[in-house]
This record gives structure tokens, sequence and C-alpha cells, in this order.
């Protein structure tokens, strides 16, 4: 008969049993914990202008909050969790310690928890007390804060979470296996699966779907530890605000899924335990049923990213070809590998010659699918009445990138994320009612044009003929937004040449959905508060001061003629200048670097902005001095001895070429869809001019604008 508490002398007996794994997880999380804090208080407090944050603040928001799932802590807690395991449950694995257990008087159910809670204890009681251990040391140090208490709870509660989650995928690696290397792969399998078929199926989109794209990182695949934890770092960065306080209710929205989670591998592994039969140790799978389903599910993965190897070592034209063989080989290899793992025995690797059959039947399915495009993933475009509204891009036509501050209190700087012009429409945009936008998504998907790129010298006929037929070719991007809620993303090539494809690209430049979002300062920007213009025109640049009066008139004004900016405008006009709208943080920004992202192109259609702005302080007409200008290099190509630069030091020489260049830091945004305005071949710089120099500018030649001495001069080299 057995004792009433016989369940918790189980889990004190096993604990006494594996006390060697208690010590280590106080080790472990005494150098992760209090030895990382204490030398990084240390640090803080030598050098403390170095850091924009206090002690205080970071102990409360990083090693109590952040460092949870961006550092070394969370993988001290797998590993512990890996180890609390196979070290907990390994004794499946040794036939004589199965037996032995076995033949105890103890329900299965009894002694599967009793060992599942005796490793969640052995884990917890010593990070709790270390935990407890770092919130003493703060307020030893004088950086106890009133939030310390409940971001050191928040913390236990995280990191127990991530622990039942590897922990019990573990296990259940463990209960489905017979041998403890078998086991560990296929714990590690376990662990990131979720993450490897997220990013097979990204590589294989983008390799065989020409239109494909995404922004989103919902479509992320996270049913294992890994891509759950990669989640739930995305969440903390984003639940971590402007001063660097961490909000756990945002991070809790996530992390609330590790419990149900944990739970369901945990049963997983009480059911495969509780099924599991003791001549099962020894054998690669415990379970002769699981073992065809695990060979499909790693077979036909490991095969297609063995394919996607061989064809990225090729090049464009071969890749196909590569694709293939490398598919072939990474599955008839890895197919005998797996085999013989399972037989245990060489002599097994051709057996079960059926399966081998189907699973290659299904990777050819599969290659078949993406090479061809069975499922139209090109071709779709949604119905009109499943959208509720559509986002455009139009590569390189008026881009402009925003600025995106994300603190990072933590580090010895303040990070800047720039999101680009293409990002930033699919976010904001919203176009309704305009039928060109479909129109031309119909028409630009049933077209399919791509790219192709030739490997052959510049000269050769097959060179020059697909340069010819794509030179006018321009990427453009659509986001639908449907109304079930789905955002869907599609990027299409269409040529600028033809006229039906651009008379749809004007009726949309000219919506007025599409000027307002695809331009953040005339979108969110009103709420923005700046305080300077950058200025720059091709020869000078200078800042405009603003106070809230002028911004309002000067966003206003520019709003009211960019609208009514045509596309035509765009591709037949040199801008004369570009303006970026400064806050006090870009100033600031601005001032150590000398460049600042997000510069919004003056084109000499906005006379009453330019008047505006030569108000405030900027002419965009003025030129340079001749005097200011010591030397023009042009670049004029490549001959045998390499880049060839040619300079100028005369002054009528520099003259006729000031009138012959415009600014590159300018011109290059839109060089794509007006590239007939300008010379590919030439480009030159200034030395000597001050403001023309600021910034890097570099200069291109209008189109048949470039003087006479240089082509002379360049003859053999530049061919117009």
């Amino acid at each position: 008969m057995t004792s009433k508490n016989l369940f918790f002398k189980l889990i004190r007996q096993d604990c006494k049993r594996r006390i060697w794994f208690s010590v280590l997880t106080f080790i472990t999380f005494f150098l992760a914990l209090e030895v990382f804090m204490t030398m990084r208080l240390g640090e803080i407090g030598s050098r403390p202008k170095e850091f924009d944050f206090t002690a205080a603040a970071y102990v409360e928001n990083y090693v109590l909050g952040k460092a949870g799932v961006t550092s070394h802590i969370v993988m001290c807690v797998c590993a512990m969790a890996f180890l609390g395991a196979f070290f907990g449950f390994g004794y499946m694995h040794k036939r004589a310690q199965t037996d032995t257990y076995h033949s105890m008087p103890v329900g299965r159910g009894t002694l599967f928890w009793s060992r599942y809670l005796s490793g969640v204890v052995q884990f917890l009681t010593p990070f709790v007390l270390h935990v407890l251990i770092c919130v003493g040391i703060a307020a030893g140090q004088g950086c106890y804060t009133p939030g310390i208490l409940s971001n050191a709870l928040w913390f236990i509660v995280m990191e127990l979470l991530i622990f039942l989650l590897v922990y019990s995928v573990c296990i259940a690696a463990v209960c489905l296996t017979g041998n403890i290397v078998v086991g560990m792969l296929t714990a590690g399998c376990m662990f990131c699966a979720s993450s490897l078929l997220a990013l097979l199926k990204e590589m294989l989109f983008q390799t065989f779907f020409c239109t494909y794209i995404t922004f989103s990182e919902t479509e992320t695949l996270a049913f294992s530890p890994l891509g759950m934890l990669g989640k739930l770092a995305d969440r903390m960065n984003a639940g971590m605000n402007a001063e660097g306080v961490l909000d756990y209710g945002l991070v809790w929205t996530y992390l609330r899924v590790f419990l149900p989670a944990a739970a369901v591998y945990a049963m997983a592994a009480y059911v495969l335990y509780r099924c599991r039969a003791s001549e099962a140790c020894g054998r690669a799978i415990a379970f002769g049923a699981a073992e065809p389903v695990m060979k499909t599910v790693i077979l036909i993965p490991a095969a297609l990213y063995s394919g996607l190897f061989f064809g990225q070592l090729s090049s464009e034209q071969q890749f196909f070809g590569w694709f293939l063989f490398g598919a072939v080989f990474g599955f008839v290899v890895l197919g005998l590998l797996l085999e013989m793992i399972f037989r245990m025995d060489i002599r097994g690797i051709f057996g079960h010659k059926k399966q081998f059959v189907f699973n290659g039947v299904c990777l050819a399915l599969l290659i078949l699918i993406f090479a061809k495009d069975v499922l139209g993933f090109n071709t779709y475009v949604p119905l009109d009445t499943q959208l509720q509204s559509c986002a455009v891009s139009i590569n390189d036509v008026m881009d402009v990138t925003r600025t995106v501050r994300k603190n990072s209190r933590y580090e010895r700087h303040t990070s800047y994320m720039m999101t680009s012009a293409m990002e930033y429409r699919m976010d904001s945009m919203q176009i309704q009612g305009n039928p060109s936008a479909m129109a031309l998504a119909r028409k630009a998907a049933k077209e399919g044009l791509r790219y192709t790129y030739y490997n052959e010298e510049a000269g050769s006929p097959e060179y020059q003929r697909l340069w010819e037929q794509q030179k006018d070719y321009c990427d453009i991007v659509f986001g639908y937004q449907m109304l079930d809620g789905r955002q869907i993303y599609r990027r299409y090539v269409i040529d600028l040449a033809d006229a039906g494809t651009r008379a749809l690209l004007d009726e949309i430049f000219q919506d007025y959905d599409y000027k307002i979002g695809s331009s953040p300062v005339l979108n969110s920007g009103w709420s923005e508060e700046y305080i300077q213009a950058y200025c720059r025109s091709s020869f000078n640049t200078g800042e405009v001061g603003l106070t809230p009066g002028r911004q309002a008139k000067l966003l206003e004004t520019y709003q009211s003629e960019y609208i009514r900016l045509t596309l035509a405008d765009v591709m037949t006009t040199y801008p004369v200048g570009s303006m970026t709208f400064l806050t006090k943080e870009d100033v600031e920004e601005f001032s150590r670097y000398g460049y600042v992202e997000g510069a919004y192109l003056i084109y000499p259609q906005f006379t009453e902005t330019i008047a505006l702005l030569k108000e405030y302080g900027f002419d965009y007409y003025e030129g340079v001095a001749v005097e200011t200008i010591s030397e023009i290099r042009v670049y004029a190509g490549w001959g045998d001895d390499g880049n060839i630069v040619l300079s100028y030091t005369d002054k009528e020489q520099i003259a006729q070429l000031l009138d012959s260049i415009v600014s590159g830091m300018i011109n290059e945004g839109n060089r794509a869809c007006s590239k007939e305005l300008y010379e590919d071949s030439v480009y030159c710089s200034i030395i000597g001019a001050v403001a023309a120099a600021e910034g890097g500018n570099y200069y291109y030649f209008k189109k048949d604008r470039i003087p006479d001495f240089v082509l002379e001069e360049s003859a053999d080299l530049y061919k117009k």
C-alpha cells in the first residue's frame, strides 16, 4: 500500500538525487544575474556621462525586463530546461533504469508528474532567490525604485513560462524517442521547427514568386519555442516607451500564450509517456506510427533547403537546374541517412522503399507548384467586391523615408529606424474609388514582366537587347486591404514606355489619397513640431528656422503645390532642390552626423514654396561663385588602368561644367522614372566649394549637355 504523501516524497527524492541540477542552476544564474548586473552597475557608476539612463532604470527595465528575452538570460533558461528534461526523463533511454522505474508500485501518471514538477522546483527555487538578491543589491546601491518589485514579479513569471514551454517540448522529445542522441536532435528540431518552416517559406516565395513582398511580421509561424520567443521579443520592443519603461501589460498580451502552449506540450508528453512501451528503450523512435511522419516532416523541408543552397551558388540562368540537383541530392542522401539512423543499422539503409517513393512524389509536387505557379500566386488580384482600399508605391517617384526613433536606453547611443517610402505607403495609404489603381494591378499581373540579368560584356548584342528592352522598367508595389481584415501585398514590374501603363499611372499619381498617403510630412507631419527646415540646392545648403506659424504656412503651401504636380512633371523636370523638416531630435542628429533622411523635392513648378523659403532665408536659385571652386573632377568611365578621372581647374571650363550638371543628392530618388534626363556614364564632384561639398555631394550631367572638351578628352572611353 502506497502512502498518500507518495507524490511529494517522490519530488523530494528526485530533488535529492539530482541536487547537482539545482547547484548548476544556482551557479548559472549567479553569473548571469548578480555578477553581470554588478559589473554593469559599476560601469555606469564610473562613467555616467556615457549612458543616457540611470542605474535604477537599468535594473528596473533591463535586468528585470528586456534582458529576459533579448539577452543571455533567456539562453540560460532554455539551457536549464533542456538539461532538466533530459536528465529528469533520460532514464527512458536506458533499459536497466526503465525496468527499475516501471517495476515500482507507482502509477505512471504519478511518476511522470512528480518528476515534471521536480524539475520545475529545481529551476524555480534558485532562480527566484537570485532575482531577490538582485533586488537587494539594487537597494543596497541606491538603485531601488517603486517599480522594481512589480517588474521582478513579472520577470519571474515570464522566465517561468519560457522554462515551462521549452521544458515541456524537450520532455515530449525524450518520450518520443528511445535513444539519447536521436532525442537531442528531435528536441532541437522541435525547438526551432516553426522558425525553420517560416524561413523556408520566405525563401521559396522570394525565389519562385516574382510578385512576392511582405511587410507584416504577423505572417511568421510561431508554434515552437524559438518562433514564440521571437514574437515575444518583438512585443517587448514595442512595449518599451520613449523613456525606456517597459509596459508589461502589452507584453502580457502575447506572453499569456506561453502557458496554454506549455500545457499542450506537457499533456502531449504525458500521453506519450503513458503509451510508451518499456521495450521502446534503445530504438530510435519509440512509436512506429510516428516514424513515417517524422521522416516526411524532416526530409522534404531539408531537401528544399538543399536545393536552395545549391541554387544560390549558381548563376541566375542556371538556378533552376542546380536547384533540382540540390533537392534530389539532399533528398536521397538525407533519406538514406534517416533510414540508417531509425534502424540503428547500416543494413537498413534501403528499407521502406514505398515511403521513400511517396516522399519523393510529395517533393516533386511541391517543386512543381512553386516552379510553375500552379496556384496562381503571381497573377492573383483581388476582386473589387473583396477590397476595402489599396495602397500603391511607385519605385523612385518622390520617395521619402520616414525617420522613426526607437529609444535604445540600454546602449551607448540613441537608435533610429528608417522606414522606407514603400513600407510607409503600405501602412498609411488608402486609395478608394479610383478604378485606375486596380486596372493597373490587373494589367501588370497579366503581363508578368520580369527583370532579366545577362552576365555578358556591356557591349555584347544580347546585353544591348536586354538593356533596350528593360530600360524603362519600374517596380510598383500594391497593398490590398481586404474587407475581411487581411492585408495582401504584391510587387509588379511595369514598363513606363507603354502608353496605357503611363496613362493609368498618371491617374493614380493625381489621386489625392495617393499624394497624401505617400508623403509622411503631409499625412502625419501636422502633429510634429519642427524647428528647422534643411534646404539643399544643386550648389548650396542652408537651414531655415521654423516657428509654429511658419511651419503651418510652409506645409500648407508645399502640400497645395505638390498635389497639383503631375507625373509628367516628375519625369521631365529637374528638381531645383530639396527640403527636409527637422525636429529638435533631428537637429541634434544632424549636428552629430551631418545628414538626416527624409528630403522632399522642390520642383520649379513650386513657385510659392520657393518664394516662401526665400523669404525665410534660403534662395534655391542662388548659384555658386566660380572663384570658390578649385577643381571639378569628372569620372568618365573605366579604362585599361581603372577608373578614369578628368580634372578641370580652368575657370571658364568650370563655368561650363556648372551649367551642365545637377546635384545627385537631390535627383537620385527620381532617376528611375526620369532617367532620360541624365547621362548615366559620366558624373563628377566639386572640390573647393564648401557648401557644395557638404554631405558628400556628387553631380550628374544633364542629358546631351556634356561639354565638348569633356567629350573630346574622353572620346576613347565614352560613347555617346
